[in-house]
């Protein structure tokens, strides 16, 4: 029998493809064309917008030669064209390919030059399309910004919603007296300590976020 890995990743919010669910259909697919799995690989909790290889079940991958390796859509291992290319060909190199079971209701695989480059395309496609949603809500969120409409669910540190508009919050005094103290070169534990702030968060935000530039 042919031998097979299962790999398997969810996000954080990743409910519509539960690990049980991509499991069983990843399984159902090696039984009905005769795969025997070696094992099953998880990655839980990883976001797909990293690196294959950077993940700790992705590491195993990598390591792995002579094998199939059995997933359930192409987002559940690639979202960028440039890690996928990449990867294919260390699996190519290593003689193991790839198939996603589910394509738009079909299975695609890497064991020919015809699916590797329909695989390349649609990883390509969905690049493309994120990208393009993006830009589009930053353009929406920066025009929401610039009328001082509320764009998210909470306000930056010194600032507050009212009515759906951003105004500057008690702690704004804190935000200027931040400001001056590393104007002034102090060290941020030092600033830490002096406003009880628990990281650096607030301070990277003060010294980086747009918002906070009219007070420099």
């Amino acid at each position: 029998m042919k031998k097979a890995i299962v790999y398997i990743r969810v996000s954080t919010d990743d409910q519509a493809n539960s690990v049980e669910m991509q499991e069983e259909k990843c399984v159902a697919y090696c039984n009905f064309h005769g795969y025997t799995i070696d094992g099953v690989i998880k990655d839980i909790n990883i976001s797909g917008s990293s690196k294959l290889f950077t993940r700790e079940g992705g590491k195993q991958l990598k390591s792995i030669k002579d094998v199939n390796i059995i997933t359930l859509k192409l987002d559940r291992m690639f979202r960028n064209v440039l890690d996928c290319l990449n990867s294919l060909d260390h699996f190519t190199e290593n003689n193991c390919a790839l198939t996603f079971v589910d394509m738009g209701g079909m299975s695609m695989d890497t064991s020919s030059s015809l699916g590797r480059w329909f695989i390349t395309m649609l990883s390509s496609f969905s690049e493309l399309e994120r990208n393009i949603i993006a830009e589009r809500t930053t353009s929406v969120l920066r025009s929401k910004k610039s009328r001082g409409e509320q764009y998210n669910g909470t306000a930056l540190f010194g600032f507050k919603y009212v009515d759906k508009k951003i105004v500057e919050s008690e702690d704004i005094e804190i935000v200027k007296d931040i400001i001056a103290r590393l104007k002034r070169k102090e060290k941020k534990a030092d600033i830490c300590r002096v406003h009880n702030l628990p990281n650096f968060k607030k301070i990277y935000n003060i010294q980086k976020r747009e918002e906070y530039k009219y007070l420099w």
